[in-house]
């Protein structure tokens, strides 16, 4: 109930508000989305660095790590790395707004980036390509009022003209934040929602950010057992603090 009453108190006083910047909480200007035009620059700057398999920008290249390839996850799109480690910088702000305050501005701003990515690095997903997320634990749920994933996911879906269904349940007990990749392996357990048939039709598996890649692999493992043709993947951003939790290599 609390984590209900937090969100539509977030929602309604951002509509009542100017909107301030995501990383720096200046008052944005009329043509201004989610980030000022100092922070936007320095989003367009990180957003830059390229991926250290294929040397593409990030943005348009679809490696991934082992964890995934092993999964039936045949290709990765992203946008930027984001610092694990806790650093206030332009992504992992725009990242914590995104998950923890419901600015649909920022979730606006986000879906449009992830949508033009998605079109590049896999230009021919088929138009009855299923797009879902990778849920979030019910306490989080609980405690936000909301699922980010599950927004984003439904924003992503609407950009690309494509079906949003959601898949999955977490039945995770415990946040991945802290444990370690095997741990982070042995958590990250999802159930079946519901019963969708999409036997043949290619699915893309939305998530914020990939750290050790278990969420999205453990994912795409248990939607392959309503026999898929393919599966793909798309995230916000990958973790960099620790390149043997998430390496390209």
């Amino acid at each position: 109930m609390l984590g209900r009453i937090k969100n539509a108190a977030s929602i309604i006083l951002l509509k009542l508000s100017v909107p301030k910047c995501a990383c720096c909480r200046k008052r944005l200007l009329y043509e201004e989305k989610a980030l000022c035009k100092d922070c936007a620059q320095k989003y367009r700057e990180a957003k830059t660095r390229g991926c250290s398999v294929c040397s593409k920008v990030l943005s348009e290249c679809s490696c991934q790590n082992y964890y995934l390839k092993t999964h039936f996850v045949k290709g990765l799109s992203k946008l930027v790395r984001y610092n694990s480690g806790g650093q206030s910088d332009v992504t992992s702000r725009l990242i914590f707004k995104m998950k923890n305050k419901r600015r649909e501005d920022v979730l606006s701003f986000v879906a449009d980036d992830m949508a033009d990515s998605i079109r590049a690095v896999f230009p021919d997903l088929p138009c009855d390509t299923i797009v879902t997320y990778v849920p979030n634990r019910k306490a989080a749920i609980k405690e936000r009022g909301f699922d980010h994933a599950g927004v984003l996911c439904e924003f992503v879906a609407k950009r690309l003209n494509l079906e949003f269904i959601p898949l999955l349940r977490s039945t995770a007990t415990k946040a991945q934040k802290f444990l370690t990749q095997l741990q982070r392996q042995a958590n990250a357990q999802f159930e079946l929602f519901g019963e969708p048939n999409i036997k043949g039709r290619t699915v893309l598996i939305i998530d914020d950010v990939v750290t050790s890649g278990a969420s999205m692999g453990n994912s795409a493992s248990m939607i392959r057992a309503l026999r898929p043709k393919s599966i793909y993947g798309a995230a916000v951003a990958i973790a960099y603090k620790d390149e043997k939790i998430y390496s390209l290599n």
